[in-house]
């Protein structure tokens, strides 16, 4: 079995020639290999259960640019603090939307 943390590495390192033709599709990855390409993570999920995989043996990703990635990330991180995000035609305006909170 190998590290998921290897494979997502692998996926990183080869994310343009994977994803290339699968934008917004999910990928399903075990042993740095490309299992298949799904329309949602359900159906990647689906597949890992027919290909007869255990939980921590595959990786289901998104197929999205390392930029896409970095700002659902970001974006993610904001929403969690209470703070929305907006896209603008000159780029992302952050608007307050709530309070922060102190962990």
């Amino acid at each position: 079995m190998e590290n998921l943390d290897d494979l997502y590495k692998w996926f990183d390192e080869n994310r343009e020639t994977i994803i290339a033709d699968h934008l917004n599709e999910c990928v399903l990855l075990k042993d740095n290999s490309v299992i298949g390409y799904y329309p949602n993570t359900d159906a990647a999920l689906s597949g890992a259960q027919k290909n007869g995989f255990k939980m921590g043996e595959f990786l289901i990703q998104d197929c999205i640019t390392d930029e896409e990635e970095i700002m659902l990330y970001y974006s993610s991180t904001l929403l969690r603090r209470g703070i929305s995000v907006e896209k603008g035609q000159d780029g992302f305006i952050t608007k307050k939307s709530g309070v922060f909170s102190r962990a």
